[in-house]
This record gives structure tokens, sequence and C-alpha cells, in this order.
């Protein structure tokens, strides 16, 4: 599924326009924030991780990672969170991201 498929079209123009995105940090844009908060509103987790996972924030990325295992996408989960602990060692999350790893023999 891509985010044209199911995300409004400002959604799809949101996440896809690098022009548009702010430049510090890896942030997302304030519309597609938006964009991943209408997508979960309507409960398509989907489109709301296809959005997210375009950020560089740790706080988005564990969002992403939230919505796969909610999914029911443990594969995805685990390599999210493998990366996750590696590019975010200081992260609040990552003590919990690496429990879970353990936990999962990994």
């Amino acid at each position: 599924m891509t985010i044209g498929d199911s995300c409004p079209p400002h959604a799809e123009r949101a996440a896809t326009t690098p022009d548009e995105r702010p430049s510090g940090a890896g942030e997302l844009a304030p519309e597609q924030y938006t964009a991943a908060q209408a997508c979960l509103s309507r409960g398509d987790r989907a489109c709301a991780i296809a959005i997210l996972r375009e950020s560089r924030r740790p706080r988005d990325l564990a969002r992403v990672i939230d919505l796969y295992e909610v999914e029911g996408r443990a594969r995805e989960a685990t390599s999210a969170m493998q990366s996750f602990v590696r590019r975010f060692p200081s992260a609040p999350e990552t003590a919990r991201y690496r429990t879970e790893l353990e936990r999962r023999g990994l």
C-alpha cells in the first residue's frame, strides 16, 4: 500500500515533497503531522506509518514502531527497533527496545 492508496491527496503531497519539509533535524512539516493524525483518526495505520517513517526524530520513529506492533507486523517492528537502538542510543525508548529485542532473542 502506498500513501496515495488510502491517504488524502494532501497527505501524499506532504509526505513526498522534500522542498516543503523543514530543514532541521529531519523533522516533518506540520501538514505531515496533520495528515498522519488524519490517517489515524480514520483507522488507517498504514497511511500514518508511511508518513511518520520519513522522519528522523526518535519520537516519530518510536510511534512507527508502536504502530507496527499494533498491526502485528513483528518483523518490521523488530527491524525498526534494531535501527532505533543503533541510531538513538540515549533516547528514552532505547532501554525498552533493547529489553524487547533481548526477549526476542536478538
